[in-house]
């Protein structure tokens, strides 16, 4: 009888190990599905890539456009007319049925306006399962670009959209003492050199105050030769349909690190 109980516990030992061996586990011990986030500004990396559910936006790990990213947003708007597309950072992406592309690009109107301005905005392209691209949705950030024509002296001009060196500690020391929301630096915009440097830097907004509304933002910074470091205005980025009092636009909410900068009209 010891045997033939020995013998049935053995072989439930054994099934119950084929079936573990069978089926993959999906997270590790300590981890469940709930508990594994994929939040949009949580870029993966070399050391810790992120395992993201289909349908969750991931925020890119490195904001310089590609050539193949480029060609995507020139398939998506190669038959409009009246605004010209200049991809500046490659945002996130989003797995669908196919792929949810965002970028931060310049818009210029092509029309024969004196008064027309080039802007941000945030353009979203869906790219299906057989390649076809197609323009989403473009949202108006409002903030004009400045940038100069020439490399004149004192005008803003392009750099690469990468946060690092002087450019990042400048942004980190200029907000960090800010309080109603933390900002997520996400691409370099523009440069304009002055006594010191001024920086416009392209940010995921995590607000800490109900009176910020927006997820986006462009946050101005001035260094001077010192290594001091101030911001002041922050630009939304908003869908159109939502209302920003000119106060709201003009300064950030809550006490910034020195005086507001104005950026140079060029």
């Amino acid at each position: 009888m010891k045997k033939l109980l020995a013998l049935l516990l053995a072989a439930l030992m054994l099934t119950a190990c084929g079936a573990t061996k069978n089926e993959p586990e999906l997270f590790p011990p300590e981890e469940t599905p709930e508990e594994t986030s994929c939040m949009i500004d949580e870029a993966p990396t070399d050391d810790e890539p992120t395992r993201c559910p289909v349908g969750s936006w991931m925020l890119a790990a490195s904001p310089v456009v590609t050539d193949e990213q480029k060609a995507l947003l020139e398939k998506a708007t190669a038959e409009l007319v009246g605004a010209q597309y200049t991809p500046v950072a490659y945002v996130a992406s989003q797995i669908v049925s196919g792929t949810n592309h965002l970028l931060l690009c310049r818009v210029k109107p092509i029309v024969p306006e004196p008064h027309a301005i080039e802007k941000y905005a945030l353009v979203y392209l869906y790219e299906d399962l057989e390649g076809n691209v197609t323009l989403d949705k473009v949202v108006d950030s409002g903030a004009w670009t400045y940038l100069s024509d020439e490399a004149l002296p004192g005008g803003w001009y392009e750099p690469s959209p990468v946060l690092e060196g002087e450019a990042l500690a400048a942004f980190e020391k200029a907000t960090e003492n800010y309080i109603a929301a933390a900002l997520t630096p996400i691409a370099l915009v523009s440069e304009q050199v002055v006594a010191g440097k001024n920086y416009r830097v392209f940010c995921k907004v995590t607000p800490n105050l109900e009176a910020i509304d927006y997820e986006y933002a462009i946050v101005n910074v001035s260094a001077d030769l010192n290594g001091n470091a101030t911001f002041g205005l922050i630009e939304p980025v908003m869908e159109a349909w939502q209302e920003v009092s000119e106060a709201t636009v003009a300064e950030p909410i809550g006490e910034p690190v020195g005086d507001p900068i104005a950026p140079a009209q060029g």
